[in-house]
């Protein structure tokens, strides 16, 4: 699906948004709220069955990034964990995911994200990258 492997079994993948419970009801509450925050359900509400089936059809655009990770930091307010990965020139960030441990820093994995845009974007073409699953890499890709 999209990339997301289904083996439960693998001690590759480190996490996978459908056991993160928690966060898909804040994005769920957020996303059907009054509010401006939240993301988009033009294709449903993530987590939801007519989610996944649009990620299955491709209609959610789902990529993957493979890198080291290289740092993590309190981001620009030094409020948050993100996680820094990096593969050649690219550097791409996210907050840390359920189950990050620091001592992933050094090691290269691979990462599946949903774009997604917002309720409201602040720009024009704004899209989120919500990570979806995470896997140790087989091989040296930073």
């Amino acid at each position: 699906m999209g990339g997301i492997t289904d083996d439960d079994d693998s001690n590759l993948v480190v996490y996978d948004i459908r056991s993160d419970f928690l966060l898909l009801s804040q994005i769920a509450e957020a996303s059907v709220s009054r509010s401006r925050l939240g993301l988009g359900t033009e294709h449903g509400v993530v987590g939801s069955a007519d989610w996944w089936e649009a990620v299955r059809r491709g209609q959610v655009p789902v990529e993957r990034f493979v890198g080291t990770i290289i740092q993590t930091d309190g981001g620009i307010n030094n409020d948050s964990c993100l996680v820094r990965v990096k593969n050649g020139d690219t550097t791409k960030s996210w907050v840390a995911w359920e189950g990050f441990k620091p001592e992933f820093v050094g090691e290269d994995f691979e990462i599946i994200y949903a774009k997604i845009a917002p309720k409201v974007a602040p720009r024009p073409g704004f899209m989120v990258e919500l990570i979806l699953q995470v896997r140790r890499s087989q091989g040296h890709h930073g």
